[in-house]
């Protein structure tokens, strides 16, 4: 029985025990255990223990006066300091740098700053909580406990950039002096004592070989200052836009072009060699299929040899640049020169003025009659210049307007004087108006007009004529009817009535102040051919070497007659052979 009892517990005990042997329930009661261990070692370690955090970031606080100023910190002796705490180690251990904040004041004297040298000063250092106040742990102490700081105020100013590329080109090629670059301003940041020493910023570069090609690279600023020293931006904590900037060399072809003037309406005769253009020609760069285009160059405004006088013999006139073109010798202008040696200077008065491509339908009226022209040419030939070597013509096929009155350009001609030309601008009155019936019955109605006009002023000289011989107070009156001087109204009748009226009155004249009779009647059909022989015989006496007259009484009695023996003389000549007679009488 006894026996029977005491095996009944073990073998409860060995089914308790196959309860582990389930792998789940093992590794229940194994995580179970770790958790009560680690409880029981937490437990024990839950005293306040001192903890180091390390590298905390060091901040610099600058006051509000300091900040207006433009106040800056540039550099500190370190940025980041350990931080001793102490608290339950299960707290202090979860603590990291950003936790806890450590700060340096610095307040300056604004007025100290001077803006010629840097400022230096230690901060003392302290250290907080930060975020979760009522964490379970103290600050204790800083590490280092003092930074040190420089301060100034900020600036910041732009240079333009210089460049010091030191490069040749290979023969008929090109490269500019200055080269493209990325950027041609940058900016320079810093405290304001190290700004101010910053003079210049310079792009440096040196090539060893001749350039064929177009170049690119980068470039490092340098910095210099008014004495020539480079400035290194670590050392005066600058800083730049840009460190480094692109540079592009060019490298075109080049060649040489000559100049040309473009010189209108110069004479045939001027030579060539009189004319020179200073520089005579430039070098131009470019794309060597746009280059090899040009050989000489036309200059760009054209010159007008009317302009050109022995006072006015040199005009500056602007070199063009065609597109794609470099002007590599980078003259903007060249001078053109007329050498007028041995030529002189007139002033010609002439009437041949004639009016060209007059519009259809209208008839032009040129109230110029003469113009006064000043001409240049050799002394040769000026000295042969006349009026009747000179013509103007009007020409009005540019006329936009074809009525009223204008003042239309007149170009000059100049017959067989090939060294001469006009100088300047001329123009002429032209009154333009629709041509009437009259003007186009054709060229026989012109010459139609133009003898009634001439036989009417012909009748009014005869009428004057005869009223003054009939009024003359040099003669003594002779009786002729007055109505002779419009007998039948016609030309002829007034010539002829006049002519012996001017016979009769000097045959009186002779007869009377002359010692011998002339054979003149003192009728008003005298002899012709008697009044003559009386005037010849009459003049000779006078003008002879004969001491007295024997004719007539006195030289003055035979002056007094001179005035009509012109006329009379000219009246017999057209009397006898009719030519006047016959002109007028048609």
């Amino acid at each position: 029985m006894m026996a029977k009892m005491s095996k009944k517990p073990r073998n409860e005990v060995k089914q308790r025990l196959r309860v582990f042997e389930n792998n789940t329930i093992l590794l229940i009661f194994s995580f179970l255990a770790a958790a009560a261990v680690w409880f029981a070692m937490m437990a024990s370690n839950s005293e306040s223990r001192a903890t180091v955090i390390r590298n905390v970031p060091i901040n610099v606080e600058i006051s509000d006066t300091a900040q207006e100023a433009g106040v800056r910190v540039f550099s500190m002796s370190s940025s980041a300091t350990d931080v001793s705490i102490t608290g339950n180690s299960l707290i202090t251990s979860k603590v990291t740098s950003e936790d806890i904040g450590v700060t340096g004041t610095l307040d300056p004297s604004v007025s100290m700053l001077t803006g010629s040298s840097l400022q230096q000063t230690t901060l003392s250092l302290r250290a907080a909580k930060k975020g979760n106040t009522l964490a379970e742990y103290e600050v204790e102490s800083v590490s280092p406990s003092e930074i040190t700081v420089v301060y100034d105020k900020y600036k910041e100013t732009q240079l333009t950039l210089e460049t010091n590329f030191q490069y040749t080109t290979a023969e008929n090629y090109y490269a500019p002096s200055t080269p493209t670059l990325s950027t041609e301003l940058i900016t320079v940041s810093g405290p304001e004592s190290s700004v101010n020493k910053v003079a210049r910023a310079v792009l440096e570069y040196k090539f060893g070989e001749e350039l064929t090609q177009s170049k690119s690279l980068s470039c490092k600023v340098t910095l210099y200052d008014a004495n020539g020293n480079v400035l290194d931006p670590t050392e005066f904590y600058l800083k730049l836009s840009d460190d480094t900037v692109e540079v592009s060399i060019p490298v075109t072809s080049r060649q040489t072009v000559k100049l040309e003037a473009d010189v209108r309406n110069i004479p045939d005769s001027f030579a060539s060699n009189r004319i020179t253009i200073d520089p005579a020609e430039i070098e131009i760069a470019g794309d060597g299929e746009t280059v090899s285009k040009y050989t000489t160059l036309t200059l760009s405004t054209p010159i007008n040899f009317l302009d050109v006088t022995p006072e006015n013999n040199t005009f500056t006139v602007a070199i063009p640049v065609p597109s794609g073109v470099t002007n590599v010798t980078r003259v903007e202008n060249a001078t053109v020169t007329f050498n007028l040696n041995g030529y002189k200077e007139t002033s010609v008065l002439t009437s041949n003025i004639s009016v060209t491509n007059v519009p259809e339908g209208m008839e032009a009226e040129l109230s110029t009659k003469t113009l006064t022209l000043k001409i240049i040419g050799t002394a040769a030939q000026i000295s042969k210049l006349t009026g009747d070597s000179v013509f103007c013509t009007v020409d009005l096929s540019t006329v936009t307007d074809p009525s009223g009155s204008m003042e239309a350009p007149v170009t000059v001609t100049i017959n067989n004087a090939d060294s001469c030309w006009a100088t300047g601008s001329y123009t002429a009155h032209v009154t333009l108006s629709p041509k009437t019936e009259s003007s186009t019955s054709g060229a026989s109605n012109k010459i139609s007009k133009m003898k009634t006009r001439r036989a009417e002023k012909f009748r009014r000289v005869c009428v004057l004529w005869g009223e003054y011989i009939q009024r003359s107070a040099i003669m003594s009156p002779v009786t002729c009817e007055s109505q002779s001087f419009t007998a039948n109204g016609t030309p002829v009748a007034f010539k002829i009535t006049i002519t012996k009226m001017m016979a009769m009155r000097i045959s009186s004249t002779l007869s009377a102040n002359c010692g011998l009779p002339c054979w003149c009647s003192s009728s008003c059909y005298g002899t012709w051919c008697s009044l003559a022989v009386c005037l010849a015989v009459s003049g000779f006496r006078v003008f002879s070497s004969i001491t007295a007259p024997l004719f007539c009484k006195d030289t003055e009695s035979f002056i007094s007659i001179l005035p009509h023996a012109f006329p009379v003389f000219y009246n017999l000549s057209t009397f006898f052979f009719g030519k006047n007679q016959q002109k007028f009488g048609k």
